[in-house]
């Protein structure tokens, strides 16, 4: 079965768009970092994370580096993501 997005869908999106490009810069585990920084904002501390139902996101390869860099107890998102681009 091959699931085929209708043209009017299709025009919709691009209309929500505009005409400038939209970049979207991946990398595994990406997800993690979009989530915590959705759930607890720009300023996160371990602490808080720990005691949330997200710990199991600190576990992740690229959050556990950036863990072992944080002496000030505090969860820096913008260097794990410029280190995984």
């Amino acid at each position: 079965m091959v699931n085929v997005m209708r043209l009017d869908l299709l025009n919709d999106v691009r209309a929500e768009l505009g005409r400038k490009r939209h970049t979207l810069y991946y990398y595994r585990d990406r997800y993690a970092t979009m989530l915590l920084r959705w759930v607890f904002g720009e300023h996160i501390t371990i602490s808080d994370v720990r005691q949330s139902p997200f710990r199991g996101l600190l576990e992740k390869p690229s959050l556990k580096a950036a863990l072992s860099d944080s002496g000030n107890g505090i969860l820096d998102l913008e260097t794990v993501e410029a280190s995984q681009m």
